[in-house]
């Protein structure tokens, strides 16, 4: 039996309808960032599926598409950078490691990534100990106006890894193996 065009049209009709009332189903049970419960929840999850974001959003009730998409945008929320940081703090008292502790391991393997001639290791433990003091890049917006807190001691050693990271001879070296590479390179007829 073939249906009519009226019959067709009432189908898709029906179709939309159904399609239309499943979105905002989703829509409405999916968790709001203005509940602090929800801002709690995100943060536990983050914390405890080690730091993904898509993850933890999904995890809270958030849409697949919506977790790993513009979902991402809401751990740029200030109430959830705090939710996270206190998390990270307890995690950190109960672990019983400080900061001093942190700063030290951080500095022992920036010295063998420097012995071993290894400068992304190094660069890995400098973004280590530059987030242990709050200083990186995903602290958002909410650490812009204030600068960072050092005690003297924490100055005093940054400024000793700042010298010894602008260590001059090393860096004299390096150019005269690059002009005597070059060197040899004109005297073979590269250039």
């Amino acid at each position: 039996m073939q249906k009519t065009a009226g019959a067709h049209s009432r189908e898709r009709n029906e179709q939309e309808s159904k399609q239309t009332k499943n979105r905002q189903n989703k829509r409405d049970i999916m968790p709001s960032i203005r509940d602090q419960s929800t801002v709690e929840a995100i943060a536990r999850e983050f914390c405890s599926n080690g730091r993904d974001k898509g993850s933890s959003l999904r995890d809270v009730g958030y849409s697949r598409n919506y977790s790993e998409h513009s979902g991402l945008k809401l751990f740029d929320n200030v109430r959830l950078i705090e939710a996270i940081a206190s998390i990270d703090a307890i995690s950190a008292t109960k672990a019983g490691r400080t900061t001093e502790q942190l700063d030290a391991m951080y500095t022992k393997a920036y010295a063998l990534a420097s012995k071993c001639s290894q400068p992304s290791a190094m660069n890995g433990s400098v973004t280590g100990i530059a987030r242990l003091y709050g200083m990186d890049k995903d602290a958002g917006a909410a650490n812009l106006d204030k600068p960072a807190q050092l005690t003297p001691e924490e100055r005093d050693s940054l400024k000793a890894m700042a010298a010894r990271l602008t260590n001059k001879p090393r860096l004299v070296k390096v150019k005269q193996q690059i002009s005597l590479h070059s060197n040899t390179a004109q005297a073979g007829g590269l250039f």
